[in-house]
């Protein structure tokens, strides 16, 4: 099973709002935080150690002048150093392992949705939005699961600090223990502006990405109009709401982590003041004065971890948010529809040729969203979609099941191509093809979409106006071909085109008028 499709059938029944998200991928990577965490929180207690160790080398090696103890002490320390190197540097790769991995996964889901579903969004989302939300947003949402285990290890480094200043002076140690919580209280209030302003950053991110990416595909149009200045003032309008939108957004993360810093480093200079007032009054020793010393400064690196959490959360759940939106937005298709009045009643049997005749083209387009997914069943859209390549590489999907090339060259021919081929045979099927196919016209872009669905050979096979751009000679020669192709004697495979080209009603087997809007197919 392909990556595509695991991750269209995980946890697609649960996911519902950001925050599900959220939890999701922090259940399905506990193993790994917890491992991350464990390590982690290693190395901060070795970091707390430190000047513990300092104090305790101080007043009991040079406080007497006792060499042999003083390298000692300077061996134990050594230990410790190595031992917070080697924690330090498996526990972040465990975790930025994870939060990579979870990215992934997310990227898989979002293309899953794309690929297999129609997000009840699409009015909203565009394809450049969507590629934004597959990128940077899977990459933010996965980050969290780099902070958790920081933040988690940043709690254990304040319970140590606490616990070694309560051993010099319970005054200290109760001091932090107040402060800590009331300071990550205060913070908390925060991350909800902070959400809003990342959400509107990537809504403007994606909004430009989109715009982008029509600008670019609708090129030669828009330059053969003469509307390429009024796009280009869109995109450039669209680029400067998306600069404001992000330059709000680092001013927040700035006001909120220069708030949490400013406040965490006031707590570690009144910790050091006290403590120097306490060695001046001779209530403590050099040795702990020194361990207090170390441990304030120490302090400021958790404390600021942990306060600036909520913020990194915030960041994961605007992102969170969005790809919920993609992926939670799709309709699923059923094997078989019901019609809803005697209108849509209609009967498709195997092995039949039927015209379907819309009266609009949203009419067209819903009837051939509504047609499902199905391993059996294939719909090509009216839309083409061709990429960079050769010819061949935009035919075969799928190269173990690949068809003789002589067979496909014969197939192109019958259905009019051979001024794509250029009398090269097979050897024409290696003619590159650039982005979008646009180095090929409109109706050699249209044909080779047809044989790339003629040679998966369906069971059943659904065309939406496969030919709008090519002549009335050309159609009725692809027409005549697709039917003998499809439709030898004997076969059940079923062919359904939506179409109101004459061509394609004269061999159809039945013609079957839409009414208008209908959204449902029938089985």
């Amino acid at each position: 099973m392909s990556h595509i499709d695991q991750a269209a059938g995980h946890r697609g029944e649960r996911t519902r709002t950001g925050a599900r998200v959220l939890r999701d991928c922090v259940l399905d990577n506990r193993r790994a935080l917890i491992g991350s965490t464990a390590l982690l929180s290693l190395h901060q207690l070795c970091e707390v150690s430190v000047p513990v160790l300092i104090g305790l080398a101080v007043d009991r090696a040079l406080g007497h002048a006792d060499v042999v103890s003083l390298l000692r002490w300077l061996a134990v320390m050594a230990g410790v150093f190595l031992a917070l190197t080697v924690a330090y540097r498996f526990g972040a790769r465990i975790a930025m392992t994870a939060a990579q991995g979870e990215a992934h996964r997310l990227r898989m889901r979002c293309a899953a949705t794309i690929i297999t579903g129609t997000p009840i969004t699409a009015s909203d989302l565009r394809d450049g939005e969507m590629l934004s939300i597959a990128n940077s947003d899977a990459d933010e949402t996965g980050n969290l699961l780099r902070y958790v285990p920081q933040a988690g290890s940043a709690v254990v480094a304040l319970i140590a600090c606490a616990a070694v200043l309560i051993g010099v002076d319970v005054t200290l140690g109760v001091t932090v223990l107040v402060a800590v919580p009331l300071i990550l209280s205060v913070v908390q209030l925060l991350a909800p502006f902070t959400t809003r302003l990342v959400g509107a950053q990537q809504h403007h991110i994606g909004r430009s990405t989109a715009l982008a990416t029509d600008l670019v595909t609708g090129m030669r149009t828009l330059r053969g109009i003469g509307a390429l200045d009024v796009a280009s003032g869109r995109y450039r309008e669209a680029d400067e709401q998306t600069r404001l939108a992000m330059r709000r957004a680092a001013v927040g993360h700035g006001a909120f982590f220069g708030a949490a810093t400013g406040v965490t480093g006031l707590i570690a200079v009144g910790t050091a003041s006290v403590a120097g007032w306490f060695a001046l009054s001779d209530k403590i020793g050099v040795g702990a004065l020194i361990t207090v010393l170390g441990v304030a400064q120490f302090l400021t690196e958790p404390l600021a971890i942990a306060a600036m959490l909520p913020g990194r959360v915030a960041t994961a759940r605007a992102s969170a948010e969005r790809i919920s939106t993609l992926t939670t937005g799709s309709r699923s298709g059923g094997d078989t529809a019901q019609p809803t009045d005697d209108r849509r009643a209609a009967t498709w049997h195997p092995g039949e040729f039927v015209a379907v005749v819309a009266p609009d083209p949203t009419t067209a387009r819903e009837f051939a969203a509504g047609c499902g997914h199905r391993p059996d069943l294939l719909i090509e859209p009216h839309s083409v979609d061709l990429f960079t390549g050769t010819i061949w590489s935009n035919l075969v999907v799928d190269g173990h099941r690949a068809p003789p090339r002589d067979e496909v060259v014969a197939l192109m021919e019958a259905l009019g191509s051979r001024d794509i081929l250029g009398g090269g045979g097979v050897e024409a099927l290696d003619i590159p093809v650039t982005d979008r196919g646009l180095s090929l016209s409109g109706g050699q872009r249209q044909r080779i979409a047809l044989v790339r669905a003629l040679i998966r050979d369906p069971e059943t096979l659904v065309l939406h106006d496969p030919t709008t751009a090519v002549d009335a000679m050309t159609e009725r020669v692809i027409a005549d071909a697709v039917y003998r192709h499809r439709h030898d004697a004997g076969t059940r495979r079923s062919t359904t085109v939506i179409t109101n080209s004459p061509a394609w009603l004269a061999v159809a087997d039945r013609v079957v008028p839409l009414p208008v809007a209908t959204a449902e197919s029938t089985s």
